[in-house]
Parts: structure tokens; C-alpha cells; sequence
């Protein structure tokens, strides 16, 4: 099959199951990405851990394990959206067993990407000594890097509470 192919089968796969979970059809949106396993595909995954982190209904029970299991998945195929995804999970400590130090080696794995909201973390974490030592210049640097890959980055923070703050990166802006 060619890529592009295999690749527009998947965006459909993802679009169905995507308009079952917005209309709390989890068991349906659970079928079809289930059953389309077969193409090995990231985004598949990632949406199966989403849709097993979500909250008890009356048709639905959420699956902490199962929604790791499947992000590992994603996350064995080099998807720095699971990885990223399970970095938080370990920096909230709210459904696994809070771990800076596991958030950060997963985090550090993918230092070189352009997802803006790794590089706030890492900012985050090597300004506040979360998982690693306090370095104020990679702090800055990775701060830095956020901001020019999203520019929203900073107003996107400072207006949701997190478990570090950057104040201290403020402080040291030039």
C-alpha cells in the first residue's frame, strides 16, 4: 500500500473515531480505532490512551493502564506527543505516582523537537530543579525556544496554574 493511501485511511479512521468521542460514543470510537490497529500508526495509539484516560460514564470506564499502554506504544514509534503527554502525566502526579525525575528523562529524550510545550516544560524544570539540577542558562534556553515556536507560549501559562512557575525565567529575561 502506498504511504499516502495508508495515510488517508488513517486520517479517516482518526476523523470517525474523533467525531465518536465528541459525542461520548467511547465504546464506538474504542471499535474503530481498535480495528484499525493494523497500520501501526502513532496517531491511533495516542488517540486509544486519550480515549482510555477518559472519565467514568454510565457506558465507559476509564483505564489508566490500558491508556499507558498505548501511549508506550506511540511512544516505542518515536511519537513526542505521547511522550509528552506521559511527562505530564508524571509531573501532575494525579493518576500515576508523581516523578520529576521520570518526567524529565522523557522530556530530555526529545529536547531537539518543535513541540513549543516541551520546551516550557524543560524551561519549567531545569528552573525550578524538577528532576534535575537548577540551570538557570538552559532553562532560559529552552524558554526561549517555546516562545519562538509558539508565540502564545508565554500568555498560555501565565493564565493556567502549573506545578512550577517562571517567574524566575522572567526575572532573568533580557
Amino acid at each position: 500500500m502506498f504511504k499516502w493511501t495508508k495515510n488517508r485511511k488513517v486520517l479517516k479512521v482518526l476523523d470517525e473515531a474523533k467525531e465518536a468521542i465528541e459525542n461520548k460514543r467511547f465504546l464506538n470510537a474504542e471499535s474503530i480505532l481498535k480495528s484499525n490497529q493494523q497500520f501501526n500508526d502513532t496517531r491511533i495509539y495516542r488517540m486509544l490512551g486519550h480515549l482510555y484516560l477518559e472519565k467514568d460514564n454510565k457506558d465507559w470506564k476509564q483505564d489508566i493502564d490500558l491508556s499507558f499502554e498505548y501511549f508506550f506504544k506511540a511512544m516505542e514509534l518515536g511519537d513526542v506527543y505521547s511522550i509528552f503527554e506521559v511527562s505530564k502525566q508524571f509531573l501532575a502526579g494525579e493518576l500515576i505516582e508523581q516523578n520529576f525525575e521520570a518526567a524529565f528523562e522523557l522530556l530530555i529524550q526529545v529536547e531537539d523537537c518543535s513541540l513549543a510545550d516541551v520546551h516550557y516544560c524543560l524551561a519549567g524544570m531545569y528552573s525550578e530543579g524538577l528532576g534535575t539540577q537548577v540551570n538557570e542558562a538552559k532553562a532560559m534556553e529552552h524558554f526561549n525556544k517555546a516562545k519562538r515556536l509558539d508565540s502564545t507560549i508565554y500568555n498560555k501559562y501565565m493564565e493556567s496554574p502549573s506545578l512550577y512557575t517562571i517567574d524566575s525565567l522572567l526575572k532573568n529575561k533580557s
